[in-house]
């Protein structure tokens, strides 16, 4: 049998380039696949990168938010200015009624002057009179102080405005209702009032937001 070397030959060329040619292929093909595996592995890395961003910053802007909003709640509160008693009064109404009576009539009483606290007319006083420097003793725990619906401060002169009154502190103090400042010196000149706002706001922190009024007596 004759076996044509040539033909052969090229056919283990041919085969030999198939087999080169699939080897090509297969790495070609493997290199996509790990190409493709990389991307994919980098674009779910990106992806949860993306979402933990977005978790941060969303967690941020609630933070942010709930920061504003104290904030705002704060200023809220320093900014709550003082009114005019007499503006009050000269409203109809039960409220007006009750605290106008408060504020004129005789109700057992504490006062808390020079250092020390008095009370009179009874062991449960409705009113509280009070100077700026005494202020420190309302804060004390007193049974005495729960039945107080009207806490009358009297400002007698400049250097007192130099005190801090918290009503905040006055924990013992459950039923009390109106806080008065009384000013019972010319604070604005003129005998006028359109300071005693501005000054009560320096003077006094109204956590808990009670109705604070300001009234103008001078002594004659």
């Amino acid at each position: 049998m004759i076996v044509n070397r040539s033909a052969t030959k090229k056919f283990g060329i041919m085969k030999f380039g198939r087999k080169t040619s699939e080897h090509n292929n297969l790495n070609y093909l493997n290199s996509q696949c790990n190409g493709l595996c990389v991307n994919v592995v980098s674009l779910l890395k990106q992806t949860n990168m993306d979402r933990i961003l977005i978790f941060w910053k969303r967690q941020g802007a609630w933070v942010l938010f709930a920061t504003m909003l104290f904030l705002f709640s704060t200023l809220q509160v320093s900014a709550q200015r003082a009114e005019s008693l007499n503006v009050i009064l000269s409203g109809q109404s039960d409220e007006n009624q009750e605290l106008n009576s408060l504020f004129s009539d005789v109700h057992p009483s504490a006062y808390a002057e020079n250092g020390e606290l008095k009370i009179y007319g009874g062991s449960s006083p409705v009113v509280v009179y009070a100077a700026p420097e005494s202020f420190s003793l309302l804060t004390s725990d007193n049974e005495a102080f729960n039945s107080v619906k009207l806490l009358k401060v009297t400002v007698s002169g400049p250097e007192q405005l130099a005190s801090s009154l918290n009503l905040g502190q006055l924990e013992s103090f459950e039923a009390l209702e109106y806080v008065v400042v009384v000013f019972g010196y010319d604070a604005c000149g003129n005998d006028g009032e359109q300071c005693l706002a501005g000054l009560i706001q320096n003077l006094v922190t109204n956590p808990g937001g009670l109705p604070v009024y300001y009234h103008l007596s001078i002594p004659e």
